[in-house]
């Protein structure tokens, strides 16, 4: 399946999305008769998305403080920075007026920077914009990095390390 969609992410907010998702969370091996308990409520790409988001969250696991509530697919949260590593990017923006992250992913980084200084974030992504705008509490963009106006002195960029589409 592909990766989930803003709209997916959004029907796990609330509702019966909410607690298929508190189900998925519950279900460390989910199999085919736990998968079709989920469905009965919501819809099947509903049910993939939650199932996307609790594997997601699991391997985050030791890495993010809080990691329960942190929205990411399993893409995303291999690429989120742990918090010590994003604590020791964000150290260096403390003070500062105004920053940006670019290439903001699921706003492991983004949620550190917005301790330290007023910032705001922006990926190629709708959903990885929409994931870290849920995550850090701030404002994020859709755009491309590499054609983007911005008046902040200070970015922070830690674009996607490998290709997303070859792995």
């Amino acid at each position: 399946m592909p990766n989930p969609s803003v709209a997916q992410f959004e029907a796990l907010t609330d509702g019966a999305g909410a607690e298929a998702l508190a189900a998925a969370m519950d279900m460390p091996n989910p199999g085919p008769a736990d998968v079709a308990r989920l469905r009965r409520s919501v819809p099947a790409d509903v049910v993939a998305a939650a199932l996307e988001v609790a594997a997601a969250r699991r391997s985050l696991r030791g890495r993010l403080d809080g990691w329960q509530h942190f929205w990411a697919d399993r893409e995303g949260a291999a690429q989120a920075s742990c918090d010590a590593s994003a604590a020791w990017k964000a150290r260096r923006f403390a003070g500062s007026a105004a920053a940006i992250d670019l290439c903001c992913g699921a706003g492991s980084d983004l949620r550190a920077l917005a301790r330290a200084a007023p910032v705001r974030g922006v990926d190629l992504r709708a959903e990885r914009a929409w994931m870290a705008a849920r995550n850090a509490g701030v404002q994020t963009d859709v755009a491309d990095v590499t054609a983007l106006a911005f008046d902040a002195r200070l970015a922070h960029v830690d674009p996607a390390r490998r290709d997303e589409v070859s792995g």
